[in-house]
């Protein structure tokens, strides 16, 4: 159910029942016409595009031209009409399933010449009624159950003249046709006419009698070059069983010139009689059609014409899966690659790169690796393949130069096609695996879709069989990187291709298994431990030091992390990833010049990686130059409005006091996901730094139980929230909970001191203000020697201040400043730094700064509820922000 487009009710005389598909020019529904007691299925033209005259007169003209055509193989048209929302063709409904899924299962010989010869006799019906397809396909034709072809989608029909020349309808940004079956007079831009039907003709029997693709290649430009200029393999060298007749008649019809090949559809179909009986003991190819871009199609039953409306992918199966729903565009312009590549592809310049070019940056290619397509009818080995395909997918790209992998997560939002998804996190591409597994046999093949709606079909690898068995895993990683070489041919891999070369079988197994188990939730030490024992029956390999320094890093064991993150830069140099860890920790650690120091050598490796920008926004933070941090971060958000980049802008804004901003880049990410915890997080920390505490209070106590109550974080956040509430009982509980879950935490045990001293500070307890100053003293005495990042020499400075050390306490805030390059423009830093102003009695400064965090939108309740603030009078503090009226 699309939520934005739902289905109407009825079309004209028809009673729609649900949409089967939705494609480039249209979309598809399944109705049902009550007159005459039948299914249907009827195109319409897209809203979107309905209000162009020139699309009306292209949808119209399909449905004139298509109407002309009676014959068994080719769908019926049985009306046009119009709705309040465009054109439409009722046509017939078709049971069955696509060809391609015929050619993965393999056709015996007979069978596979009985479809050719309907094939051929439906073409022989429009070419007589002076019609050119231009895009005969394998998932442009449906096979009935009772073995019956219907040749679907004359939306790219040509109506030729006596002189063969004519008017062609194409759909706007889309490749005219197919790249891997076009006709080469196609791909230059040139006259067609029946015999460019033909040659696509012969591009099918091909596939159906040798179970390859004749001219198919890594790219789609590759593919466009061998149409124009190589001969394929002759079929019999593939398989010299075939009778020497139909291999002459197949190479004939893939002649380069149209002269050389049959005149006519029935010169085919007189050349194939005779030809089932010498083919009766004729089984299928060896592996299949699986080598074709016809057969990634996939298997799943085909019940319309909606097939010919969408790219040949299906939607991922398993946790990755998202219901279809349409997501907004508009990030940046959608690449599209259309006729212009196939005249350049004429021109000899096939080696174009297709990625998007940042001005100034070297080409790089950044692609979506969307969850595993499993085809309908596998068997349970599908489900234990398809997380270790995806993973073994992800790896693989990101060893290649010049290519940026990201993996499809529930946090990008649904899509309605692979090149929308894409479209959606701009992406150049996506790349879609497809498997199908039968009695512990699996097959795989993968399949580039071009960024936008169209979703241009790039290229493809042929299938590869592998064992549906864990134990195989390592094997399944390498045959997909080989696959995968080949198909990006032009992204050379780093020396880091090697890598599974240095795992054991059983490790790289245990590796699938953290990787799989630790999605979506915070390592554990456990974790940890575990990544760090499979280095140590496979010291070498790179990507489980990469995963250990992952998990160190985010349980803040910096130093293990980079010692993990070295180990892997030793053993594979030219690798960008572990620079890229090593700049994150050594700006967290605030050891500004070696961040540095990893960041130029990362822009140096890898110039245009976009999560070079991200560290570099992320240093300039910590530098202090906050106003240019944002400006990065906007930059690499208008260009990959990846959720995670959205939201570290948003905290980036919060700091900087716009809300507005920040509001609306957390609303992007919950509206394509609203389970994103990390945006529900932000979304409750807005709500807290403006006040609203009943809607903050809300929002973390959701998280906490989305968490299961094991992440001290939020518990912390819930805590602050209750001070400002006065509710100091339900604060207390929750900073003692986040010490039980991070024993020793100090922002926990700041928070349990702070109670007190509050609480303390309202009822003018001595004995609850002596528990608040041994809190203070115990914290700042763990702080004494530690090595501290700006924000906590804040707490210490706090400590001080409120143990009434008040030299010490702004020396230590001074110290906070330098690092930070004097920038204190943060909502919480100005906070802090008023507050401590405050504690040490310089109510001057306390006063400017926090005039300063009021303007920035930082709530009046946070001066209110706490004693410290009592020299503010009523008139300083303006009435509570947004609207913002809760008291507990």
């Amino acid at each position: 159910m699309d939520p934005e487009h739902p289905s109407p009710q009825r079309i004209g005389a028809y009673r729609i029942e649900r949409r089967l598909g939705r494609g480039g020019m249209g979309e598809v529904f399944l109705a049902y016409d009550e007159r005459l007691d039948r299914r249907v299925a009827i195109k319409r033209i897209r809203r979107d595009l309905a209000e162009s005259p020139e699309r009306r007169r292209r949808f119209r003209r399909e449905a004139r031209s298509a109407a002309r055509l009676s014959h068994p193989s080719i769908v019926r048209i049985y009306d046009i009409l119009e709705d309040d929302d465009g054109d439409c063709i009722v046509m017939e409904y078709v049971e069955g399933r696509p060809l391609s899924s015929e050619l993965r299962a393999g056709l015996p010989g007979a069978r596979a010449v009985s479809l050719a010869r309907q094939l051929t006799a439906g073409l022989e019906a429009a070419h007589d009624n002076g019609l050119v397809h231009r895009d005969l396909k394998a998932e442009n034709v449906i096979v009935s159950p009772s073995g019956d072809v219907k040749i679907l989608d004359f939306g790219l029909a040509k109506q030729v003249s006596a002189e063969g020349l004519g008017e062609g309808l194409t759909r706007e940004g889309a490749i005219v046709g197919t790249s891997h079956s076009m006709s080469p007079e196609q791909a230059g831009g040139d006259t067609v006419d029946e015999r460019s039907d033909l040659f696509s003709l012969g591009v099918l029997f091909y596939e159906m009698f040798t179970g390859r693709s004749p001219f198919m290649a890594p790219s789609a430009a590759q593919t466009l070059r061998r149409i124009l200029s190589e001969d394929p393999v002759p079929p019999r060298a593939l398989r010299p069983e075939l009778p020497e007749s139909l291999a002459q008649l197949i190479q004939r019809m893939l002649s380069k010139q149209p002269e050389n090949r049959p005149q006519s559809a029935s010169e085919v179909t007189s050349d194939l009689k005779g030809l089932e009986r010498q083919t009766v003991n004729l089984g299928p190819p060896q592996g299949a059609a699986l080598g074709s871009v016809s057969a990634l199609a996939g298997s799943q039953s085909m019940t319309s014409p909606a097939q010919s409306l969408t790219p040949p992918l299906s939607v991922p199966a398993g946790e990755d899966a998202s219901a279809p729903e349409r997501i907004g565009g508009g990030w940046r312009a959608s690449r599209r690659i259309g006729l212009a590549l196939v005249i350049l592809a004429a021109a000899g310049l096939s080696a174009l790169l297709l990625s998007q070019v940042w001005p100034g940056e070297p080409a790089r290619l950044r692609i979506l690796v969307l969850g595993t397509a499993v085809a309908a009818g596998s068997d349970d080995a599908a489900q234990r393949v398809s997380f270790a395909l995806q993973r073994a997918i992800y790896d693989a790209l990101a060893s290649f130069e010049r290519v940026d992998p990201v993996l499809y997560s529930r946090g990008n939002g649904p899509y309605d096609s692979p090149g929308q998804a894409a479209q959606a996190v701009s992406a150049d591409e996506a790349l879609q695996a497809e498997l199908e597994c039968r009695q512990g046999d699996c097959w795989v093949s993968m399949l580039r879709a071009d960024s936008g709606e169209a979703g241009v079909i790039l290229g493809g690898t042929p299938a590869f069989e592998v064992a549906g068995r864990p134990e195989y895993s390592l094997e399944l990683a390498r045959a997909v990187r080989r696959n995968l070489a080949q198909l990006y041919s032009g992204y050379l891999p780093r020396g880091v291709s090697s890598d599974l070369a240095e795992v054991s079988q059983e490790g790289y197994l245990h590796y699938l298994q953290l990787r799989r188990s630790s999605r979506g939730r915070w390592p554990t030490r456990a974790d940890l431990e575990e990544a760090e024992s499979i280095l140590d029956d496979s010291p070498r390999f790179v990507s489980g030091c990469l995963l250990a320094a992952e998990f160190a890093r985010s349980l803040g064991e910096f130093r293990r992390a980079i010692d993990w993150a070295r180990q892997a830069r030793r053993l594979a140099p030219d690798d960008p990833r572990p620079l890229r860890i090593l700049a994150m920790i050594e700006t967290l650690r605030g050891r500004l010049e070696e961040a540095e120091t990893a960041l130029s050598e990362l822009e140096r490796l890898a110039p245009g990686d976009i999560r070079g920008w991200r560290e570099r926004a992320r240093l300039l933070q910590a530098r202090g130059r906050t106003s240019e941090a944002i400006e990065v971060w906007r930059n690499v958000v208008e260009r990959r409005p990846h959720w995670r980049y959205l939201l570290e802008l948003a905290d980036l804004e919060i700091s900087q006091g716009a809300m507005e901003s920040s509001g609306m880049h957390i609303r992007t990410i919950l509206d394509r996901d609203g389970e994103n915890i990390y945006a529900l997080e932000m979304q409750a920390r807005l709500h807290l730094f403006s006040g609203r505490l009943d809607e903050a209070q809300a929002g973390f106590s959701k998280i906490i139980d989305m968490t299961d109550g094991q992440r001290g974080d939020y518990f912390i956040y819930l805590g602050w929230t209750q001070i400002l509430r006065r509710d100091y009982d339900q604060a207390q509980a929750a900073y003692a909970r986040t010490l039980e879950l991070q024993p020793g935490d100090w922002l926990a045990s700041l928070g349990l001191a702070t109670v007190e001293a509050v609480r303390s500070g309202e009822s003018r307890d001595d004995q609850a203000q002596q528990g608040a100053r041994t809190l203070y003293r115990e914290l700042s005495a763990r702080l004494e020697n530690a090595s501290l990042q700006p924000w906590e020499i804040m707490i210490k400075a706090e400590c001080l201040a409120r143990l009434g050390r008040g030299q010490d306490a702004l020396l230590e805030l001074e110290e906070a400043r330098r690092a930070l390059a004097g920038d204190f423009s943060s909502l919480d830093m100005l906070y802090k730094s008023s507050l401590i102003h405050a504690l040490v009695g310089d109510f001057t400064t306390a006063r400017i700064e926090a005039r300063q965090a009021l303007e920035k939108g930082l709530s009046p309740l946070w001066f209110r509820r706490l004693p410290a603030f009592g020299f503010l009078s009523d008139g300083e503090l303006p009435g509570d922000a947004l609207g913002a009226t809760q008291s507990p």
